[in-house]
């Protein structure tokens, strides 16, 4: 808040900090990008949004065996990834997600690349960027049959 005599130009110019960005001004007279312009003719209230970025995290699932995907992450967000449904979710700006790897019956989970941290079945990452993860399934070879038990007549 500051005071200006009648007849001022003032110039505002926006400057998002590191994981946001600028949406829009209120109340100017005039705007021309990140710039906002009110004459003093009589008191003026203008206000600047801003919003947290959002970047796309992408799961891809390879190798010859089966398994899901599921994240958490702090702060909570309301999308989360589920790999059973879909692979990628977007996120704010320095969340944290936490993802968890469960493999299928006849598969094991054989690694993760991509992340920022791995601690065993989990992999951490912080989303900075928009980020691509890949989870690594395989396959295990079924135990052999026992002989068949030849029937007697």
């Amino acid at each position: 808040m500051a005071n200006y005599a009648a007849g001022t130009v003032v110039t505002l110019t926006a400057q998002a900090d590191a994981g946001s960005e600028f949406v829009g001004w209120d109340g100017c007279d005039a705007v021309s990008g990140n710039t906002c312009t009110v004459t003093m003719d009589a008191a003026k209230w203008v206000t600047a949004t801003f919003a947290l970025q959002q970047f796309m995290l992408t799961v891809t699932k390879n190798g010859i065996g089966y398994g899901n995907v599921t994240s958490t992450s702090n702060p909570p967000s309301a999308t989360q990834i589920n790999c059973g449904a879909y692979c990628y979710a977007a996120y704010d700006w320095s969340t944290v997600v936490t993802l968890s790897a469960k493999a299928g019956i006849g598969s094991v989970f054989h690694g993760w690349r991509g992340c920022d941290a791995v601690s065993v079945s989990r992999c951490v990452v912080t989303m900075q960027s928009a980020k691509s993860v890949k989870a690594t399934f395989i396959g295990v070879p079924l135990p052999p049959l026992p002989w068949p038990v030849l029937l007697r007549r």
